[in-house]
């Protein structure tokens, strides 16, 4: 692509339309094209969402991935898996890094201790429409502690932690049955660990 290229993007206008745990923006928008000339205000709307960060939870001694399932109600909506196959997640709280977000959310969806941790990568989970970026870890843990239900009270939550082996999870990963994002890149990354022969941690 030209370096020349030149990026100018102008925020024409901005009004928050729904401001409850999902905030809903509307905004009228100009930017530059890639002839040089600039678009016309286009009205967009915008999902507003904190950062996030997810973990795979990795036990290098047993060779077995923690994975959680809980109840979504946007996929039963059009008709997807209504319990979904997820890896433990959570919004970043103000003031937290991504690290610190695993490690709080392993606790309270999965009861778990989070030792080291390598990074995967971040990546926007809807980039059409949503602000929320996902920075991804694998965590090493003890998965004989990964058994049993969990979830904040307060927020309802109602989650079922498992372990299972990590040649399964794989498989699961390369033949497309993982059906949402953190998973997906995950569990590819992991594969490809695997398949460059790269141990991630030894016991």
């Amino acid at each position: 692509m030209d370096k020349k290229f030149d990026r100018r993007v102008e925020l024409v206008g901005r009004d928050r339309i729904h401001d409850g745990f999902v905030k809903l923006d509307k905004i009228m928008i100009r930017h530059s094209r890639f002839d040089g000339t600039m678009s016309k205000p286009l009205e967009r709307e915008v999902i507003i969402r904190r950062p996030a960060a997810a973990v795979l939870p990795y036990d290098p001694l047993r060779d077995r991935i923690i994975l959680i399932e809980q109840f979504r109600p946007a996929p039963y909506l059009v008709e997807g898996p209504s319990w979904m196959i997820e890896l433990v997640a959570g919004l970043i709280d103000p003031g937290e890094s991504p690290e610190q977000t695993v490690r709080r959310e392993a606790l309270e969806e999965a009861g778990l201790t989070i030792g080291r941790l390598a990074r995967i990568g971040a990546f926007y989970s809807s980039q059409g429409a949503c602000t929320e970026k996902v920075t991804c870890f694998c965590g090493e843990v003890d998965s004989t502690r990964a058994e049993g239900l969990f979830g904040a009270k307060n927020e309802d939550e109602d989650i079922r932690a498992y372990s299972v082996p990590a040649d399964r999870f794989v498989d699961e990963a390369l033949s497309g049955k993982l059906d949402n994002a953190t998973a997906l890149v995950c569990g590819l990354w992991f594969a490809a660990m695997r398949a460059r022969g790269s141990g991630i941690w030894t016991a």
